[in-house]
């Protein structure tokens, strides 16, 4: 592809060298920023990113391939690396190629490995690939294989041991400032005293399930019944009001307002009644709740 370099930080330590292949973009994927030296004749962006499996790159690509895109329209040239242009680099470059061409991941990697034969993510960038193209070579943030995605990356750091309050913040919706993009969508309320819980994009849809891999995101096939959708449970993403209840590991969840037992939570996971085994499992009990439609705004005479 022209006017998109990747490479190493060997590549990107001779600025002189990188302005005569007229490299008028630089994109950082590393622990730490090149010194002002070697960045300040380019339009600079650095991203933090470590080469390791747990390592969550993919909420990062979105930025970098508009990055690189921005260089290239501009009619500059984009040079894109990290230690060893392998790995981090090349996920990113995998992501925008996949992306501009409409390209799968492997033919996107057969494509990069004809000009850089070296490259391989490591295994966890390669499973973020490949949900990057089960989303259709974009970042959904709204697709349900996204939520399951990042649901996981928290759980792993709360059962590490990370602070739950900061975690908590970084993932939790708040269904009041929500603004609905349809007047009809569907909300769900306590059925006790009425008050708004979540709206219906914070449910997470689940396949009934035969087995511990159903709800699982880095498997494009799950073991599940006909693709049939759960109906017995509701399992949904982090709502900013059940802070005082789910900053543990395990618990159960009460109405904000009633108190009204409305469900549990258990960052390890929990087999819903189907079958599938959801993880982790934020779980509202059907029963404690009602489903309905906000009133649509009375028109004027």
């Amino acid at each position: 592809m022209e006017r998109l370099l990747l490479g190493d930080i060997d590549d990107v330590s001779r600025p002189e060298k990188l302005v005569s292949l007229g490299v008028s973009h630089l994109l950082t994927l590393d622990r730490r920023p090149l010194p002002l030296a070697d960045r300040e004749a380019f339009t600079y962006k650095f991203v933090h990113a470590l080469d390791m499996e747990n390592v969550d790159l993919l909420s990062k690509i979105s930025a970098c391939v508009e990055f690189i895109e921005s260089g290239r329209t501009s009619g500059g040239t984009v040079m894109v690396h990290c230690q060893a242009g392998q790995s981090r680099s090349a996920a990113v470059v995998l992501a925008y190629v996949m992306q501009k061409l409409d390209l799968s991941l492997e033919d996107a990697m057969t494509l990069v490995r004809k000009q850089r034969p070296q490259i391989g993510p490591n295994e966890g960038f390669m499973r973020q690939l490949e949900l990057f193209e089960v989303m259709g070579n974009k970042v959904d943030l709204q697709s349900n294989h996204f939520k399951v995605y990042r649901l996981n990356l928290i759980a792993e750091k709360i059962q590490e041991g990370g602070d739950l309050a900061e975690v908590f913040s970084q993932l939790s919706t708040d269904p009041s400032q929500q603004p609905a993009s349809d007047p009809h969508a569907v909300v769900y309320k306590c059925k006790k005293c009425r008050r708004l819980l979540f709206r219906h994009t914070s449910v997470m849809p689940h396949e009934v399930g035969v087995g511990d891999a159903a709800f699982d995101w880095r498997r494009k096939e799950t073991a599940s019944v006909e693709g049939a959708s759960c109906t017995q449970s509701l399992f949904v993403e982090p709502v900013l009001w059940m802070q005082r209840d789910i900053l543990t590991m395990e618990g159960k969840i009460g109405c904000p307002k009633c108190n009204a037992k409305l469900g549990s939570f258990n960052w390890f996971g929990e087999r819903c009644p189907c079958g599938t085994w959801v993880t982790p499992a934020i779980h509202i009990q059907s029963n404690k709740v009602d489903k309905s439609q906000p009133r649509a705004p009375l028109k004027p005479p």
